[in-house]
């Protein structure tokens, strides 16, 4: 994008004329036209001025509650502002960043930063520079898939304020593929501030989102962006928040293989790492939920956990495998270990009968066959043992099995193709939800067989 689409495209956002803009700002309509068609760029002794007046104007029209939203397309990475002066100062910024790209195209210059790179030191500068930047990087290229490696700490209280307010309002014009460094010390009990899941859930509805685990810890907190750029935080001597922008190609290179010259651990799985693992370690299943103590469950999507091997012949060929798969869902469901299901899950079973076999398909239940299968997800159940839980959550599409030191967080897209298990080392999820629950009163009934039923026919009927 070019400093003349920028302000063509934010004109429009404003809703005013060109002839009116050009003069608020002290222009004349041709002159204008010109920067808009990319003819010619202010002075560069004007750059300052002009970007300052520019962005006043802007955002004297455009800004109000939630404004942020009319930007998706330009600046895809952005925040909420809480005022005009904000948006004037993030404008001023961004019209600023696409000058100087455009003043050293047009003047034949080095565009990549020296190894060094540019340091940015005060809040608003560093959020504005991290959107416009970031927001630039993931526009080029729609084609080519973006490889990101973060080691920000998303569920640590150390991650900066500033960055908290970061929204992302990408809609998949480009694939991304984000790889987020986590370690057992983020998810310990008591540290948490921000919902693993909740990370979880709103990453994965722009990008294909994997977690790894460190060898070591980092001096500073990054993201690269794989061959292309590379974004440093650190602090100053009086703690404030720094930030370092490199592009230099082989600095980035150098900087990857560094941190990947040991074998980081590996804690996201997909279809067809799971797909191998079960063809080269036969019976996994069933041998790992007896040897793990599932301590906890929470159900987000309809998933077969009550199914019959009938059930399972359509979507698994071999009968070994459905062996392993109901001894796998009966430990689970027989277990001490309580389950809390959403809603949401059973509304969109009953609504569809459709039940997602995790890693092999999905089979679907007429009308008649769902009341039974219902059934018998709380057969274990009785007036002792309390293991069945309703809950309302606005996560969904998927599963968490809590254990005492790791949780598997299992997620499917919509259309039940893309499935990932993520491994979180030493996370207390399961104690986090369960205070959640209590806390916002979100539990709807302890079930036992007569309340299961009189809900299902309120529910089914």
């Amino acid at each position: 994008m070019t400093t003349g689409a920028l302000l063509d495209a934010l004109i429009e956002i404003a809703e005013v004329t060109k002839a009116d803009f050009a003069m608020d700002i002290y222009m004349t309509p041709s002159g204008l036209s010109l920067i808009l068609s990319g003819k010619r760029l202010p002075a560069l002794k004007e750059k300052e001025k002009f970007s300052q007046n520019a962005a006043r104007v802007l955002a004297k029209h455009i800004f109000s509650t939630n404004c942020h939203f009319k930007f998706k397309d330009l600046f895809p990475i952005i925040y909420k502002f809480n005022s005009q002066h904000e948006l004037e100062a993030f404008l001023e910024n961004a019209l600023e960043y696409y000058f100087d790209r455009d003043w050293a195209v047009a003047n034949e210059q080095e565009q990549e930063i020296p190894d060094r790179g540019i340091t940015y030191l005060a809040d608003d500068v560093i959020m504005n520079t991290f959107c416009v930047v970031l927001s630039d990087w993931l526009l080029r290229d729609l084609a080519t898939e973006l490889d990101i490696y973060s080691s920000l700490p998303f569920f640590s209280k150390y991650l900066p304020s500033l960055l908290k307010r970061i929204r992302i309002l990408w809609d998949k014009q480009r694939p991304v593929k984000f790889n987020q460094a986590i370690y057992s010390s983020e998810l310990a009990p008591g540290f948490n501030t921000r919902s693993p899941l909740e990370f979880i859930y709103n990453f994965q509805e722009f990008c294909k989102l994997s977690f790894w685990q460190p060898d070591s810890t980092f001096d500073n907190d990054f993201i690269l962006l794989k061959d292309q750029l590379l974004i440093l935080f650190g602090h100053q001597l009086d703690n404030t928040l720094s930030m370092t922008i490199i592009n230099d190609r082989s600095y980035v290179q150098h900087f990857y293989e560094k941190v990947f010259k040991n074998a980081a651990v590996k804690l996201t799985y997909n279809r067809e790492d799971v797909e191998h693992i079960r063809s080269t370690h036969p019976g996994i299943l069933a041998s790992f939920a007896q040897e793990r103590q599932i301590e906890s469950s929470f159900i987000f999507s309809p998933i077969g956990l009550s199914a019959s091997e009938e059930n399972l012949i359509p979507v698994i060929s071999s009968a070994t495998e459905r062996k392993d798969l109901l001894s796998f869902f009966e430990e689970i469901l027989s277990g001490d270990g309580a389950i809390f299901f959403s809603d949401d899950a059973l509304k969109l079973f009953i609504d569809t009968g459709r039940v997602h076999v995790p890693f092999y398909g999905a089979f679907e239940l007429p009308p008649s066959g769902r009341m039974a299968y219902l059934r018998r997800m709380v057969q274990h159940s009785s007036a002792e043992k309390a293991k069945f839980h309703l809950i309302y959550s606005n996560l969904s599409r998927m599963v968490i099995l809590c254990m005492p030191n790791f949780s598997l967080v299992y997620t499917v897209d919509h259309s039940l193709e893309n499935e990932k298990i993520h491994l979180l080392p030493g996370a207390d999820i399961g104690k986090t939800l369960k205070k959640q629950i209590e806390k916002n009163s979100l539990e709807v009934a302890v079930f036992n067989q007569e309340l299961w039923d009189k809900y299902l026919q309120e529910k089914i009927s």
